[in-house]
């Protein structure tokens, strides 16, 4: 109570979370919470040593000591109040005091902090407080409420505190003002959740289905099980504490694996099942499958099965893929024929199913308290679900609102949503905010677009996919037709590219292209495309494990624009680019387990440079090892030394480390090379400025006699003209000026700043693509003569990237405008 005091006078918000805590803490007669507590106030303040004596008080539950410090801390507080206030302060201390000789510190807890009229100062200051509380987030009222029953000494709800000091890691995880606006429904809660999704994937002959049957205590027979063709949907029960498992299985073919990121999610347990295949190393294989659980699924636990233990044992690297996967949490090989026989082998998957009910027990979704108006919009959901295959966001924001589910605050029907999403009972892509519908049967989107996947035609107009899909009879696993009427195909397009499995032709809008379904073999008019990889800049990534397979497919995606005279095949591209003059082919060799990019033309550096940035973004969400590497021109070799038979590569991170060191040459084996050379053929031009280091405050000097100050360069006439060194990423590296042009400069300014601010709302991914855009119109705005034309092929690929995220891009797009007049474009 003297805490809440303590905040009310002051003028430190940050006192708050200090104070509830103490009191709680006080309560639950937590010394580890009261510390904690302690720690937040700061040392430097006099009310820290009331603070330190309260707290040691309170774990020894000494009624003495508690008053010592109690007085300690009044005398501080009293301080702040007027003269003729101080009576009030002293009468209620001593009535405290009298209240401790013969209750615990709970009694005082819950007994009101002034029993009469509360002096005016501190009334006013928590007036003040919690008016600027409210002023900050309107969702801290709850905080506020809790605050008022702890002085107005209201009995504590212990049962509903031991909630609030046990959020489930679903809610940690969020917002404030969402798990603010959970603690306030917890008073309606009734009950948890109760309910978690596992995924099953793997190749299509691993056996998930097997498993599958085997937890629901179904007979498996060998060669009996028919492959998976989309996704299988199941219940279990199996775990205890009434927890409902939604089991999701994921057909394994090849050309399906990309469509996986359609509904992999965070808060789910993944369970990976091997194939016992000779032609496949395990561990390899392992690491595949982690990869999509990673790149979709973040940190989400993962347990790895090798089925068919009996027949063929898969052999894993445990100690390097807990290394590198530490969301691993075992490797259980079982027999799913055998799994129910007693024998070893039941012992085995016994073994396993404890282990996998644990996991399903403490999976954060299912420990998450719901109302029943949450509840009654669940089960209503799921009775449409069997009826029809899509909810309109107004029809499920109508059902929210028929159940008083607000968007108050945390906006709680969007975290509701968000929920129902990570269970896969509403799929939501609250990434594409045109749609203006969920998928509330995501068999429908799944046999869609599997249905599409499996005709095995790369080239396929709107029309075509609506006659496909209508021709077809589509069935789920339970036998249900599904209809595909053809104003609903669309949705199964734009979700197709959306996650970058195919891309429109140019100025033909209703068909599209699958780069994953395209052919094999080279297409004939690449030789008299005459394009000279001898002569040309050559860089590849070449990876340790396997190649990931949407690599190549996405990169084909993402520069569609640029394909030239349709020269594109599965594993290969020919690009031109719109405004430099360079063109680039790109090819991937899953066998040697690299990809590699030539460019030739003028301009070849900044193209492989544009190409390397895109590249490195689609593997960002990946955690693989690979190289990069550069190969090293003839025309470098210092002394007329000779070149080896092959060709000589060269790691690029050596380069960029010779570069930044100032070295003048690169070693490769016996062979030694000019690094100017290098680094003027293969080093972007703002990333070729001299590294340098000012030590003690000095100003140093580069080559030219350029001034440097800090991130900037300063000339003769006192002007900014660009960055020392230029930042792999925009907001490093733009703290400068144009050359030329103030309102260019300042225009440029503000777009970073906005960039910067979408960060906190929009996708990662989507946001890095705007960022590479915006380096472009940076680097540009550093040449001595920047071109108009490179000017207006960035700011175009920015507003297009922009113009995906919707409404929140819209101060981006509107500088990018003002932009484009500046320019004259």
């Amino acid at each position: 109570a003297y805490a809440a005091a303590a905040v009310a006078v002051a003028d430190a918000a940050a006192y708050a979370a200090a104070a509830v805590a103490v009191a709680v803490a006080a309560v639950v007669a937590d010394a580890v919470a009261v510390a904690a507590a302690v720690a937040v106030a700061d040392p430097a303040d006099a009310a820290y040593a009331a603070y330190v004596a309260a707290a040691a008080a309170v774990a020894d539950a000494d009624a003495a000591a508690v008053a010592v410090a109690a007085s300690a801390a009044a005398k501080r507080i009293m301080a702040i109040f007027a003269e003729n206030e101080l009576a009030i302060i002293w009468q209620q201390y001593e009535f405290d005091m009298q209240l401790l000789e013969k209750n615990s510190i709970p009694a005082l807890l819950n007994s009101p902090l002034w029993y009469g009229a509360a002096p005016p100062t501190f009334q006013k200051q928590w007036d003040l407080f919690a008016r600027q509380l409210l002023e900050l987030d309107t969702s801290f009222s709850i905080w506020l409420q809790w605050l008022e029953a702890r002085i107005a000494g209201k009995p504590i709800d212990l049962p509903l505190l031991e909630q609030w000091l046990a959020l489930p890691p679903e809610i940690a995880s969020q917002p404030p003002a969402a798990i603010n606006q959970y603690l306030a429904s917890l008073g309606n809660a009734k009950q948890p959740l109760n309910r978690v999704r596992t995924i099953f994937i793997g190749y299509g002959d691993a056996g998930k289905t097997s498993l599958i049957r085997t937890l629901h205590g179904e007979p498996v027979v060998e060669g009996k099980e028919v492959m998976t063709p989309g996704i299988q949907i199941r219940e279990w029960n199996g775990a205890g504490d009434d927890i409902i498992t939604h089991f999701w299985d994921f057909g394994g073919q090849v050309m399906a694996h990309a469509t996986h990121q359609f509904f992999l999610r965070a808060s789910c347990l993944y369970v990976v099942v091997l194939s016992a295949r000779a032609e496949i190393n395990a561990t390899e294989q392992a690491e595949y499958w982690l990869q999509h659980v990673q790149a979709f699924g973040g940190n989400a636990t993962v347990m790895i099965v090798g089925n068919k233990h009996d027949q063929t044992p898969v052999h894993l690297d445990m100690a390097s893929l807990q290394a590198k996967y530490p969301n691993v949490l075992g490797f259980y090989p079982i027999s799913c024929t055998q799994a129910l026989t007693p024998g070893a082998y039941q012992h085995q998957f016994n073994a396993f199913r404890a282990v996998f009910c644990q996991q399903l027990s403490q999976l954060g979704t299912h420990q998450v308290m719901f109302t029943d108006a949450q509840f009654k919009v669940l089960t209503e959901l799921r009775r449409r679900a069997a009826q029809q295959a899509f909810l309109q966001h107004t029809e499920f924001n109508t059902l929210c609102q028929q159940h008083q589910i607000g968007e108050d605050g945390g906006q709680t029907r969007e975290y509701f949503l968000d929920l129902l999403d990570k269970l896969g009972v509403v799929i939501h892509f609250k990434d594409l905010p045109y749609l203006s519908e969920h998928v509330l049967n995501p068999r429908w989107l799944t046999y869609g677009v599997y249905t599409v996947m499996y005709a095995s035609r790369a080239r396929l107009s709107l029309r075509e996919i609506v006659t496909l899909l209508s021709s077809a009879v589509v069935r789920d696993e339970q036998g249900q037709e599904l209809s595909y009427p053809p104003e609903k195909c669309h949705f199964i397009a734009t979700a197709m590219r959306y996650f970058k499995l195919c891309y429109h032709l140019p100025h033909e809008n209703d068909r599209i292209i699958i780069p994953g379904l395209l052919e094999t073999d080279q297409p004939p008019g690449l030789k008299q495309a005459n394009f000279d990889k001898t002569h040309a800049l050559a860089y590849k990534i070449a990876f340790t494990g396997f190649v990931p397979r949407h690599v190549m497919s996405e990169m084909i995606v993402e520069r569609n624009e640029e394909i030239e005279n349709g020269l594109v095949w599965q594993y290969g591209v020919l690009l031109r680019h719109r405004e430099l003059n360079a063109r680039a082919w790109a090819q991937v060799d899953y066998q040697a387990r690299e990809l590699t990019i030539w460019a030739e033309g003028v301009d070849a550096r900044d193209y492989l440079g544009l190409l390397r940035d895109n590249l490195k973004g689609i593997l960002s969400r990946l955690t693989m090892k690979s190289a990069e590497l550069i190969r090293l021109p003839a025309s470098a070799l210092i002394d007329g030394g000779l070149m080896p038979d092959g060709e000589d590569w060269a790691d690029y991170a050596q380069i960029e480390l010779h570069r930044k060191k100032n070295r003048p040459s690169f070693l490769s084996g016996t062979r030694e090379y000019d690094l100017g050379k290098i680094v003027g053929l293969y080093v972007p031009t703002a990333q070729q400025t001299m590294h340098i280091e000012i030590h003690g405050g000095q100003q140093n000097f580069n080559q030219t006699g350029v001034k440097m100050a800090g991130d900037q360069i300063i000339n003769n006439s006192g002007a900014i003209t660009g960055p020392v060194v230029n930042a792999d990423k925009v907001d490093n590296s733009f703290n400068t000026t144009t050359n030329a042009n103030p309102e260019l400069a300042a225009l440029l300014q503000q777009l970073l700043a906005e960039i910067q601010k979408l960060k906190a709302n929009a996708p990662a991914a989507q946001v890095a693509e705007i960022e590479e855009v915006a380096q472009e119109l940076v680097t540009e705005s550093q040449r001595p003569a920047p071109r108009s034309r490179q000017y207006g092929a960035s700011l175009g690929g920015m507003i297009e990237a922009a113009e995906k995220l919707g409404q929140i891009s819209q101060p981006v797009l509107a500088l990018a405008e003002q932009v484009k007049t500046v320019l004259g474009l």
